[in-house]
Parts: structure tokens; C-alpha cells; sequence
């Protein structure tokens, strides 16, 4: 309303400017008409005396004609009385006249006049002396002739210049007469519109008026806000909209009387409001309480009232205003609240893991029994007061912290972090921790929130697994190592068997030999593939940066001789990217894959393998394509379960192990591993590898 106010006022001032300076300008131009007027009767009157001059003259020249011709005295008489009007004219002229060049015309004719009449007068004394011939010699003599002639001139154009004058001064008139009309014009079209601009300028102060008045109901009802006054005099109330429907009252149906607003409240209460409004009164301060009503329908709310006196000029109390606030719904939420605050702190409390909240100069401020707990301590508060220091006091690896503090900092948060954290009495534990930063709006580091859990014996466990699948390996590399040898005595037995006695043997027997050599051999492939399947996943085997490019070239070099034979093809990126892993397990990764590619091809067509890499945002994706018979969508899900074949060993010998131990490469190394195929066209491996951290 206040900025409505400050454009009504600026519109008012801007009118009355612009009325102001319409007037001034319309006043300035009509004198200036008025003027102009003035001059014209002044120019008028010159051109008259101008005019008056040259008919005198003329006139001068026939009175002296006439009476030298016929003698009469009376043609005389006048001559010289027209004379005498001459120079009066002559003097009115430079009376009228202000401008410098007219005067100068004038100021000539004047002295030419003189020298006319003049010679006028020598005409005729040479008339009296020499008779009619004589006077006209006289008369007609060139320089006589010459001053007629120039005073003409000068007449002539001293009339000339009046004439302009006029014209000029004439057409200023009409200019200005039409500037007054289109001034009045202007004057009234600006009235008009200035009409129309204050028309519509109330107009929306009086719609914003009530749009706000509408908006401040509106306002009251969402916000549950009733407003009120009591006059002290009247004894009467004045209550808006929604105090009528927070108190559930009707308006013209309810007295608005303060002995009607305490009937809203039991008598104890009742007692209460009137204490406190005349300590209201008395100390001329505000007051605010929270209680229950009673409406009218019978059912209660919990409300928020809030008062302020008004005062008269002289600083005594007249009545009060104040406002009621329906507040049920937010003591509801407020219990509500409570439940669910008491419901978590149970939780935590009761929680299996350690959950704490920490400062970022390493101070615990939470920690919940379990926590406590983990760590050796009797409480958490005896945990809170006792550790200082949580870089010094809780890791035990200082490198575990900064490794921490940077993966926090850099994402925001850490999950699954595993370390080893120091208990109350210096001895180690195995922890998974999972701990978010906590932020300030401005977004400083407020807090540090985590959940711990133990796992030490989880930790003691896959140690011992560990310490297990290494017995095992070496109890499989024992084994296979032993089996190898009796298996290649009985192959090469068999062969000296088959060649010694070729001729001894029939054809059966032959067949005897050739399938027993057979199995040998399988037998030795199946124990070949079983032990590199059976080291294939062993996670403990020491990771480092491992060149993909090294591992493709060591692959192709391999490949070399298999691919010439069979025309193939193998498509690898221009740059292959650095991981962390097992260079000898990667390679048989790759090398599998790629040899799949190569042999499941079809029989009319070279084997065409691709090696192609997308970038994610925390892994590569690797994908090995082929174009050869692809699988039906049936057989997929057996592509990668153990000793699973899907052709005959005639057709594409093998034993069902190479895409298992793919799959447990891929998994060992932090990635997963898919299939897509299509069947006659080609089937590709996708898989994933970690990118390496930072």
C-alpha cells in the first residue's frame, strides 16, 4: 500500500506540473500574441504615414505644377501645407520605428525630402524670376531628377520592409493563435488522460486494498490466525473471520463481549486470563499464553493468544489488540515429535552397532551404548569425557585416517571402510565403518556422523579362509602336480605301445589304444584347467598397477599362430586404460574371452573379435564381441556354471571351466560380468574393472 501511496503522490505532483508549466506556456504565448498585435497597429500606422509621404509628394509636385501654369495663390496655399504634413509624417515615422536599418532608410528619405523640397522651392523662385521655361529647365535638370528618382527608391523601400514587417508579423499572430488552440487542445487531452491515469491508479489501490485485505483473511486462515480487539469503553470485541471459526462461533449469532470470550474457558482458567490482562494493563506490557478453549460444538483446541494495549495520546490504555493462534495441530506434531525422538534414541541405544557424531577437531559429542561398548568403555559418557584426541586415541593406523578424511572430503561420505581402531586398553579390533559429513548452511563441517561394527571375528575368519584356500592351493598344485605325471607315463606308454606294436595290433585294439591316449590326455587338459580355475579367485594374491596394453599384447602374441590359421581378426582400442589387479589372472581373462571368440566361430565366416571400452564414472566397461554362432537364450544362464557344455567335444573341444574362471577373475577384482548374445550373429562378454584410486 505504501508503494500505491508514494505513485499517487508523484502523480499528483507530476500533474500539477504539468498543469502549471500547460498554463505558463499558453499565458507567455498569448502575450506574446497580444504583442504582436500591438506591433501590427504600429506597422499599420507606419505603412499609413509611409503611403502619406508619397501621395504628399505627389500631390507637392502638381499644387506647383497647377500654379505655375494658372497663377492662382490657392495651389500655392496647399503646396505649402502638404509640405508641412510631409515632415510631420516623417517625424511620426521615427517615433514608431526601433529597428536600426529602418531607421536609416527613414533618416535618408528625410534628407532627400528636403533636398526635393528644397529644390521645390528654388523652381519656383526661378518661376517668379524667369518665367514657366526657366522653372522647368531648372526642374529638369539631372541632379534635380537624380534626388526624385533616389527618394522614390527609399520610399518605395521603406514601404517594402513595413510590408514584410506586417506579413511577418501577421503570420507570428496566426502561428501563435494556432499553438494557443493546439495548446487548449493539448492542455485538455493531458486533463484527460491525467483523468484517466488517476482513474485507474485508484482503482488498483482500491483492488490491491482488498486484494490484501482478502490475502490477510487468507493469510489467517492457513496460518490459523485469528485477530481481535476490546475496546475498554464500549466493553465490546471486534473479531475477524477466523476468530469466529477458531472460537466456533457465528457471526451475529455470538456476543462480542469480553464476558462472551471467557465462557470459552472453564472458571480456573477463566481466573487466569483476568489476572493476567490486568497485569497487562497495570505494568502496560504485552502478554501471551497457551491454553485450551472450549468451542461451541464442544470439542477443545490448544491455542496461542498474544496482546498489546492500546494507548491514547496521553499514554493511558484503551483497549487491546491481539491475536489467536489455533496451534493443536503443531502440539500434536510436538508429541508425535517426542515419540519419534524417544523411538530413534531407543534404537540407537539398542542398536548393535557403534553410532556416533563427532567434531571435526576429532571430539566425540554422541556415542550410544554399542559404541561405547566396541571400544571398552563402561558408558558413553565415560567414552566421551575420555577420549580427546579420536586421531590419536581411536585409529590405529594414522594412514587410515587421511586415506579417510580425503574419501570424506572428496565425496561427502565413505561406506564399508574397513581398519583396525585402538579399545580403552591399547588393544586392536577390525571395524566396517560408514560415516557421512553433517554441514552448516554455509557449509562448514558441523559434525561427523558414522555407524561402527566389529568385525573382528568376521576379520579372524576370512583369515583363517584365507589361511585355508592357501593349503588348498598347495594341496591342489601337490595334487595336480602328482596326477600329471602317472597320466603323461601313461600317454607316452601308450604311445610307444602304439607304435611298437602297430603291427601286432588289430584294428580294435588300435581303437583300444587311441581311446585310452584320448582320455589321458582329456584327463590331463581337466586338471590343467581345474588348477588355474582353483587360482583364479584367490583375493589374496597381491594386487598392483597392471598396463591392460601389455596384457592385450601378451594375448595377441599368444593368439598369433591359432588366428593365422583361422584368418581371424582382433580389434583392440588405441589406448587401454591402467587398473589395480593380478597381471596373470587379467591375462587369462582376456586370453579366454578372446579365444571363445575365435573358436565358437562359424564355419563359412573368419572370426572377427572386438575389444571395446566405455568409461564410467568409477569403473571401465570392457566388451569382447564376436561374430560367430552366438547361444540361444535358453542356454545363457549355463554359459557360466562349472563343467557346463553346450556343444559336443568334437565339434569345439573344452572342458566348461574358461568362462567360470572369467567370471571368478572379474568378481576377485571388485567388477561383475554379463553376457548378451544373439544366436547365429555373435555373442559379446561385458564386465566391469575399478578404476584405479586416486
Amino acid at each position: 500500500m505504501k508503494r500505491y501511496k508514494r505513485k499517487i503522490l508523484v502523480f499528483l505532483i507530476v500533474s500539477l506540473l504539468i498543469v502549471v508549466g500547460s498554463f505558463t506556456i499558453l499565458f507567455l504565448n498569448f502575450r506574446k500574441q497580444l504583442s504582436l498585435q500591438d506591433r501590427i497597429l504600429v506597422l499599420q500606422a507606419n505603412l499609413t504615414h509611409t503611403d502619406s509621404i508619397i501621395t504628399n509628394l505627389l500631390q507637392l509636385e502638381s499644387d506647383k505644377r497647377a500654379f505655375q501654369i494658372t497663377s492662382d495663390i490657392s495651389y500655392l496655399r496647399n503646396f505649402y501645407a502638404i509640405r508641412t504634413g510631409c515632415n510631420g509624417s516623417i517625424d511620426r515615422l521615427k517615433s514608431n520605428v526601433s529597428d536600426k536599418a529602418i531607421i536609416s532608410i527613414i533618416s535618408e528619405v528625410d534628407r532627400l525630402m528636403e533636398l526635393r523640397l528644397a529644390n521645390m522651392d528654388s523652381g519656383l523662385a526661378v518661376f517668379r524670376k524667369n518665367g514657366p521655361e526657366a522653372a522647368i529647365l531648372f526642374m529638369q535638370d539631372p541632379s534635380k531628377r537624380s534626388i526624385r528618382e533616389r527618394l522614390a527608391i527609399q520610399l518605395h523601400s521603406l514601404k517594402s520592409s513595413f510590408q514584410e514587417a506586417l506579413q511577418s508579423t501577421t503570420a507570428g499572430i496566426n502561428k501563435k493563435s494556432e499553438q494557443n488552440i493546439i495548446g487548449l487542445l493539448v492542455l485538455v487531452l493531458v486533463f484527460i488522460s491525467l483523468m484517466l491515469i488517476a482513474t485507474r491508479t485508484f482503482r488498483r489501490a482500491q483492488h490491491r486494498v482488498i486484494m490484501n485485505h482478502l490475502k490477510f483473511k487468507e493469510a489467517q486462515r492457513i496460518a490459523k490466525i485469528g485477530s481481535w480487539e476490546w475496546n475498554f469503553k464500549t466493553n465490546r470485541l471486534k473479531w475477524s473471520q477466523e476468530q469466529f471459526r477458531i472460537f466456533g462461533e457465528t457471526r451475529g449469532e455470538f456476543e462480542l463481549t469480553y464476558k462472551g470470550y471467557l465462557n470459552h474457558f472453564p472458571l480456573q482458567e477463566q481466573q487466569k486470563i483476568i489476572d493476567l490482562m490486568h497485569n497487562a494493563i497495570e505494568t502496560k506490557t504485552e502478554f501471551i499464553i497457551e491454553h485450551d478453549i472450549y468451542r461451541r460444538d464442544g470439542t477443545s483446541l490448544t491455542v496461542l493468544e498474544r496482546g498489546s494495549l492500546i494507548l491514547d495520546k496521553d499514554n493511558n490504555p484503551i483497549g487491546i489488540f491481539g491475536t489467536t493462534q489455533d496451534i493443536s495441530e503443531r502440539k500434536d506434531y510436538e508429541k508425535q515429535l517426542l515419540q519419534a525422538e524417544l523411538k530413534y534414541k531407543a534404537i540407537i541405544d539398542n542398536s548393535a552397532d557403534g553410532i556416533y557424531q563427532s567434531t571435526p577437531d576429532g571430539k566425540f559429542v554422541m556415542v550410544n551404548p554399542s559404541m561405547a561398548g566396541i571400544f571398552g568403555y563402561a558408558s558413553p559418557a565415560e567414552m566421551i569425557n575420555q577420549v580427546q584426541n579420536i586421531g590419536i586415541q581411536i585409529y590405529a593406523d594414522p594412514e587410515d585416517r587421511q586415506n579417510m578424511a580425503e574419501i570424506i572430503t572428496r565425496q561427502g561420505h565413505i561406506k564399508n571402510y574397513e581398519m583396525q581402531v585402538l579399545k580403552k586398553d591399547g588393544s586392536r579390533i577390525w571395524v566396517s565403518a560408514n560415516i557421512r559429513i553433517l554441514r552448516n548452511d554455509d557449509g562448514t563441517v558441523q559434525f561427523y556422523e558414522g555407524i561402527l561394527e566389529d568385525i573382528s571375528d568376521r576379520k579372524r575368519a576370512e583369515e583363517e579362509i584365507l589361511q585355508l584356500n592357501k593349503s588348498l592351493e598347495q594341496f591342489a598344485n601337490i595334487t595336480a602336480h602328482d596326477l600329471q605325471e602317472p597320466i603323461r607315463m601313461v600317454s607316452g606308454f601308450l604311445g610307444l605301445l602304439e607304435k611298437k606294436y602297430a603291427a601286432a595290433l588289430d584294428e580294435q585294439g588300435k581303437g583300444y589304444i587311441f581311446r585310452a591316449k584320448d582320455g589321458a590326455d582329456r584327463m590331463s587338459i581337466l586338471i590343467r584347467d581345474l588348477l588355474e580355475f582353483s587360482r583364479s579367485g584367490n583375493k589374496a594374491a597381491k594386487k598392483e598397477p597392471v598396463n591392460l596394453e601389455s596384457v592385450i599384447d601378451l594375448v595377441q602374441k599368444d593368439m598369433s599362430i591359432v588366428m593365422q590359421d583361422t584368418s581371424a581378426g582382433l580389434y583392440v582400442p588405441e589406448q587401454m586404460p591402467v587398473v589395480e589387479g593380478t597381471h596373470s589372472a587379467l591375462y587369462r581373462l582376456f586370453l579366454n574371452l578372446v579365444s571363445n571368440g575365435i573358436k565358437f566361430r562359424k564355419k563359412d565366416t573368419s572370426p572377427q573379435v572386438s575389444i571395446l571400452l566405455n568409461e564410467q564414472n568409477d569403473c571401465w566397461e570392457f566388451t569382447v564381441q564376436d561374430n560367430g554362432i552366438g547361444v540361444p537364450e535358453k542356454d545363457q544362464p549355463k554359459l557360466f556354471q562349472a563343467f557346463q557344455r553346450l556343444h559336443r567335444k568334437e565339434d569345439y573341444p573344452g572342458t566348461g571351466l574358461g568362462l567360470v574362471t572369467c567370471k571368478k577373475i572379474v568378481e576377485t577384482h571388485g567388477g561383475k560380468i554379463w553376457m548378451t548374445s544373439e544366436f547365429g550373429k555373435g555373442t559379446a562378454f561385458h564386465f566391469t574393472l575399478p578404476k584405479m584410486r586416486a
